[in-house]
């Protein structure tokens, strides 16, 4: 049974999977069909319903039938060789993604690192020792004049890390901005409030997975937001 529910569950996963599994459904059955008939009277009250006239002999109408038969079976075995071509193909996926993934951790475990791509996301980058080795990938200077000279010059950075695949925003500390991580939809990702906790350095958000396409913006209440270009890091 197991081997029947894995079958019927990697052909229902593949594209043409299910197409092809009723196509050998039905040329199977039509195929049983003619077989009982043939080897039934089924064979010759199919004659009379089709040739009232008897217009097609005995003879020739079995011609027929085993010629119409010889070619559904070629059909069905061609549909099924095609169905389990699906059903190992699926199979050696999974065990090339399975053994990627193993491949994967193995890498990391060897790199001490805790995360990598999505599942750093809404990590910090210190703590998940993503922040070694790590470039600028965009910037942007950004300025709220109207509040001030401590408000000018606002250096904002994506910072990328290659080895964990994730990126996250560096920002001078300006009191009371929020920084955060926006997709072309305007949704947000891990925001961080800049408060005044005494630390004069440059303050971080946690980590997004570098496929997401993003841009680093900088809020401020009643002030526009400013930005950073849209960028994606593979």
């Amino acid at each position: 049974m197991d081997i029947i529910n894995n079958f019927l569950k990697a052909i229902s996963s593949s594209v043409n999977g299910p197409l092809t599994l009723i196509a050998f459904i039905v040329v199977a059955f039509l195929a049983g069909l003619l077989f009982i008939l043939k080897h039934t009277n089924g064979l010759k009250e199919a004659q009379k319903l089709l040739f009232k006239d008897a217009s097609l002999k005995q003879g020739e109408f079995l011609k027929l039938v085993n010629i119409v038969l010889r070619g559904l079976l070629v059909i069905a075995t061609m549909l099924f060789v095609l169905l389990f071509y699906d059903y190992y193909t699926k199979i050696d996926l999974e065990k090339a993604k399975l053994q990627a993934n193993i491949d994967l951790q193995k890498v990391r475990r060897q790199n001490g690192l805790v995360c990598f791509s999505e599942t750093c996301n809404g990590r910090d980058p210190k703590e998940s020792s993503c922040d070694k080795g790590v470039d600028t990938i965009t910037s942007k200077i950004a300025s709220f004049p109207d509040l001030g000279e401590n408000y000018k010059n606002i250096k904002l950075e994506i910072r990328h890390s290659a080895k964990c695949n994730a990126s996250w925003i560096k920002s001078d500390p300006v009191i009371g901005a929020t920084i955060y991580f926006e997709n072309k939809k305007g949704e947000k990702y891990v925001p961080l409030l800049i408060k005044d906790d005494g630390i004069k350095e440059p303050h971080f958000t946690d980590m997004l997975s570098a496929e997401i396409e993003k841009r680093a913006c900088i809020e401020y209440p009643n002030q526009e937001p400013q930005c950073t270009s849209f960028i994606t890091q593979n």
